[in-house]
């Protein structure tokens, strides 16, 4: 039988020199709190409500830990200050006077202490929801297989999905709980961190909990634009001597995005068009087969109009049963010569931006061999480069292999700095009055 113990008491006492890890109990409101810590970016979430009593927090610095997550949410069965490493004792825990949880107690089959929750209504932009997580607890690895089972879920009601689902699963479809990841049973998802016997101990235990899981993922297919709820809950089985957590990763509660064809830097692209170039093809991928014809709509701005710099349009369609979706924009040619113009285009429900340069004619006059045989040099360059030729250049302008825009001087081509730019090839375009020419570049 277990015997109650001071040693939270002790612990909050303790002085924890040399430890760089924080554990804060909410400090704000749990609107706030959630939005700021939980979310990620571009996902809306509303209704946001909880139980608790210091029982829910924030936790930083945890990067060298064993856990596998540096900062974010946890949710405890006790105070959360307890995970505050490091594992100095094989029973902490305190008793914070929550009662039971209804959702959880109906999958339990045990009586429920101490239940702590975050429950609130999201709306997806695409047709997957996906977090990341880790389920820690005191009551490895002495109560592995009792009835000390503390248990947490993380339950899923809305559109297309039966009651509530419980998508705290491990890899292999199978529910994530102390009696069925440990270091008996699906052990290949369980990291030990006691520092006595029974088990082997670890040289290091930098946290609290004597096991936890290793960082796995939750996730639900879900009907893009439609509300639904989740419930984070986590609690206590039979008694509330010792304690369990749930380690959310920061902001990382989103829908999961849409792919593109293109290079992907924090949801924006970078691409260049010619006006005597191929239309840009855009191919957007969803995470799962569209259960129903989903759709997707544009904002345009910048400098290039629409129907008179380029044509493109207003919206694109993931038909039911399909995973990609092809739009194209095209330019418009004109006679002038004109400075590179700009278009921004804003996918209105995710947000997902693609910045566009319009430029001149890409090509360059065959008989015009003076011009073509301009170099660059040095050539691998370091920290400067220049051209080889004095001619009436208008603009020099760096870019990726993948089309991104990195640098573009206007003035003092001979000696153009590039010492901050990182190591690798790029292509160089050279506008002149009679057309453009394009050279690769070494930086190293």
């Amino acid at each position: 039988m277990k015997q109650n113990v001071l040693s939270l008491i002790i612990f909050l006492s303790l002085p924890f020199l040399g430890n760089t890890q924080v554990v804060i109990p909410i400090d704000t409101t749990l609107e706030h709190f959630v939005k700021t810590v939980l979310i990620g970016a571009k996902q809306s979430v509303s209704n946001i409500q909880g139980n608790f009593d210091q029982s829910i927090g924030s936790f930083y610095d945890f990067g060298e830990t064993e856990l596998g997550l540096n900062h974010g949410v946890i949710l405890s069965t006790g105070y959360v200050v307890g995970a505050m490493g490091p594992n100095k004792t094989g029973s902490m825990g305190s008793a914070i006077g929550l009662g039971s949880d209804t959702t959880l107690a109906a999958i339990s089959g045990a009586p429920l202490l101490d239940a702590t929750s975050i429950v609130f209504d999201f709306m997806p932009v695409t047709n997957e929801i996906n977090f990341e997580y880790v389920f820690a607890s005191e009551e490895y690895p002495e109560y592995v297989n009792s009835q000390f089972n503390d248990i947490f879920g993380f339950f899923v009601s809305g559109p297309g999905i039966d009651g509530e689902k419980n998508i705290a699963l491990l890899p292999d479809g199978s529910t994530v709980a102390i009696n069925n990841v440990n270091h008996l049973a699906n052990s290949q998802w369980f990291q030990n961190n006691t520092t006595a016997l029974p088990m082997s101990p670890v040289d290091t235990a930098h946290i609290e909990y004597d096991g936890f899981t290793i960082p796995l993922t939750a996730k639900v297919e879900v009907t893009p634009f439609q509300t639904y709820r989740l419930k984070i809950v986590i609690a206590d089985a039979y008694d509330n001597i010792w304690d369990s957590a749930i380690f959310l990763k920061e902001k990382s509660f989103r829908s999961k995005p849409l792919v593109f064809n293109f290079d992907f830097t924090e949801g924006e692209y970078f691409q260049t068009m010619y006006e005597d170039g191929q239309a840009l093809e855009i191919t957007a991928q969803l995470p799962n087969p569209a259960k129903a014809d989903i759709t997707y709509h544009f904002t345009y701005s910048g400098d290039a109009a629409l129907g008179q710099d380029f044509v493109a349009p207003t919206s694109f369609t993931f038909k039911q049963g399909d995973t990609m979706a092809t739009f194209s924009i095209k330019p418009i040619k004109d006679m002038d010569i004109e400075d590179p113009e700009t278009l921004l285009l804003v996918i209105d429900e995710t947000q997902d931006t693609l910045n566009i340069t319009l430029e001149d004619q890409a090509v360059v006059p065959v008989a015009d061999l003076e011009q073509s045989s301009i170099v660059l040099y040095p050539n691998p360059a370091h920290s400067v480069f220049g051209l080889s030729k004095d001619m009436d250049v208008k603009q020099v302008t760096l870019y990726t292999l993948a089309g991104k825009r990195v640098r573009e001087f206007q003035s003092n081509f001979g000696d153009m700095n590039i010492g901050d730019i990182p190591l690798g090839l790029y292509m160089v375009h050279v506008v002149t009055n009679d057309g453009l020419m394009v050279k690769s570049l070494k930086i190293e």
